[in-house]
């Protein structure tokens, strides 16, 4: 079928994809995947994932960069006071 997997180094990595945000759904397909010996597919399926999460990073990013700005706007007594 593919490698033989011990225990523990399975386990590792199954816990490495949760850690890293992957739902137990893609976590398990990931796996199956590695078991199967098929790295390419799931190498480009992490490379996906890390993509969606990079995203997501940049996102929240924006909203803390609004928040410093209005912060650094508000120090500055530049923000109408009226609402």
């Amino acid at each position: 079928m593919g490698m033989d997997w011990e225990i523990p180094a399975r386990k590792a990595v199954e816990q490495n994809l949760l850690d890293a945000g992957c739902d137990c759904e893609k976590t398990q397909q990931y796996l199956r995947l590695l078991e199967e010996g098929r790295m390419q597919e799931l190498i480009q399926m992490l490379r996906c994932q890390r993509c969606h999460l990079m995203e997501k990073l940049h996102r929240e990013q924006q909203k803390v960069d609004c928040l410093d700005y209005l912060i650094y706007q508000l120090k500055k007594g530049n923000c109408d006071r009226q609402g």
